[in-house]
Formats: structure tokens, C-alpha cells, sequence
């Protein structure tokens, strides 16, 4: 019982600081590119956000009778709340993998350095190797079924996860099996949407959200390798920090 209080207190206080964090990052590279992108949104492109399920600020928007945070403070507080709640999941799952290693003594030393690895890993199983099939996307964009895109995302988390964890922690000759982990979903390939990227029907439109969307992948990939960074070392660092049971 007292190492589960003591999993959730360090998750709980390292999840209030990266949420912190990812939420002033977002403010100063990522929001500004999803407001650019919405100002070209048309009544098409709101249309088919909606028949596409796909989850923004604007398709709520344009619902009209949905709930929507108060510009300033109160949107900034409702995403830093989502946020800390995100990395609280995150969070857990470091540090009860990392609980995990020191009990089986597969991990004997934990400290930061080491948590910039995890972080690390965590970047390539949630969003880098994602993001290969799936590209961050802006508003106005197309996209396949939601539902397809999330057993899609999932089958490519999990199968990353376990390869990297094959590769790391298995004998060598398991190596094959990682790797063959690794590229599974993008054999399988992720879905794909029918038609042109931006439906949009001005094409100098088209062209600026094509660059916005080009400044959107650099601006979310950053933002979310110094997030899992950041992450993974606060998760080490505040273990290394605390005994496996009480004194």
C-alpha cells in the first residue's frame, strides 16, 4: 500500500509541472498555427470535420451548442488541466515501469540521465512513430474514420513499445523480432483518406495551409520531444529520490 500512495503522489506532482509545462509550450508555438489554420476554414471543411469525427476546437465551434472555455485564463487553466491529467497517465506508466526494472533488478540504478532515455522512448511509442502513418494534423484537414485511425494508433503504440522493449531488454537474438515489431503497423499501413488534403476551395487558401501545416509538424514535434524528455527525467529523478519502502 505504501509503495501505490507513494506511485501516485510522485505521478500526481510530476504531472502538475509537465502539464505546466506543455501547456505554455503549446501557448507560444502550437496554438497560434491551429488559429492561423482556423481563419481558412470554410463551411465545407467545418462539414467535414464533423462527418469525419475529428476532434478541434473548431468542429466544436461550429456544433454551435457545445461547451466551449472563455478565451484567456479559462482556456489557458481547462488545457493545463487536460494536460496534467494526460501526463498523470504517462506518468503512471513510467513510474511503475521503472518500480517494475528496480524490484526484477533489470534497472539497479535510476537517475535523471537514465530518465532521458525513457523519455525518450516514450516520444518514439506515443507520437514519433505515429506520426509516420499518421500526420499531426491542423483544422480544414481530411481524414480517415476516427475509429480506424485510433485501432490504427494503438496497434502502432503497442507494437513499438514491445519492440523497443525486445530490443533493450532481450538477448541479442530476439533483435529480429523487435525490429519486425517496430515495422509492423506501418506494413500494415495506417488509414488513408480519399481526396484532396485540404478541401478548401481557394488555392492560394490551399498553399498557406499547406506551409501552416508544414510549421504545425516541426512546431508539435518539438514540443512534444522536449514534453516526454522532460517527462521521463522528472519521473527518474523523483524515484531516485524515494526508497522502495518506508524507513
Amino acid at each position: 500500500m505504501y509503495l501505490f500512495r507513494q506511485i501516485v503522489y510522485q505521478a500526481l506532482s510530476v504531472a502538475l509541472v509537465v502539464g505546466l509545462v506543455l501547456t505554455l509550450l503549446q501557448q507560444i508555438g502550437v496554438t497560434p498555427l491551429i488559429l492561423q489554420a482556423e481563419q481558412y476554414e470554410t463551411n465545407v471543411s467545418a462539414t467535414l470535420h464533423a462527418h469525419s469525427n475529428i476532434t478541434s476546437l473548431t468542429e466544436h465551434h461550429h456544433a454551435g451548442a457545445d461547451w466551449l472555455p472563455g478565451e484567456g485564463g479559462e482556456r489557458l487553466f481547462y488545457s493545463w488541466l487536460s494536460n496534467s491529467l494526460a501526463a498523470l497517465g504517462f506518468a503512471l506508466l513510467l513510474i511503475v515501469s521503472i518500480r517494475i526494472g528496480q524490484l526484477s533488478g533489470k534497472l539497479p540504478k535510476v537517475s535523471a540521465s537514465i530518465g532521458l532515455l525513457w523519455g525518450l522512448c516514450g516520444y518514439l511509442v506515443f507520437f514519433a512513430a505515429p506520426a509516420l502513418g499518421l500526420t499531426p494534423e491542423i483544422p480544414g484537414m481530411s481524414a480517415a474514420a476516427v475509429e480506424e485511425r485510433q485501432l490504427w494508433w494503438l496497434l502502432c503504440a503497442l507494437s513499438t513499445a514491445c519492440g523497443i522493449g525486445v530490443i533493450i531488454f532481450s538477448p541479442l537474438r530476439w533483435n529480429a523480432l523487435g525490429i519486425a515489431l517496430l515495422i509492423t503497423p506501418h506494413l500494415i499501413g495506417a488509414p488513408e483518406t480519399t481526396g484532396p488534403l485540404f478541401a478548401h476551395p481557394d488555392p492560394r487558401a490551399v498553399s498557406a495551409l499547406h506551409n501552416i501545416h508544414q510549421q504545425f509538424i516541426i512546431a508539435i514535434s518539438l514540443t512534444n520531444a522536449f514534453y516526454w524528455l522532460l517527462l521521463g527525467t522528472l519521473c527518474c529523478w523523483i524515484v531516485a529520490r524515494a526508497p522502495l519502502s518506508p524507513r
